[in-house]
């Protein structure tokens, strides 16, 4: 390794190190659902969806 890829290598570690602890304090200031997701009267065309969380927040669902 010459010092021309180290200095690149290091340098694009370090302008990314930001972006990744962006991403990693966003994900543990998620809300928790203790009880996870509950899914009730389901028929062949709706479903009752809900979930209790320790703050507001909103859910997005994908229906598949």
């Amino acid at each position: 390794m010459n010092r021309r890829v180290f200095l690149q290598t290091t340098a694009s570690g370090f302008f990314a190190a930001p972006a990744v602890m962006s991403r990693v304090l966003q994900e543990s200031a998620a809300p928790v659902m203790p009880g996870g997701v509950q899914v009730g009267d389901v028929t062949p065309t709706r479903a009752m969806l809900w979930s209790a969380v320790d703050r507001p927040a909103r859910m997005m669902v994908e229906i598949s």
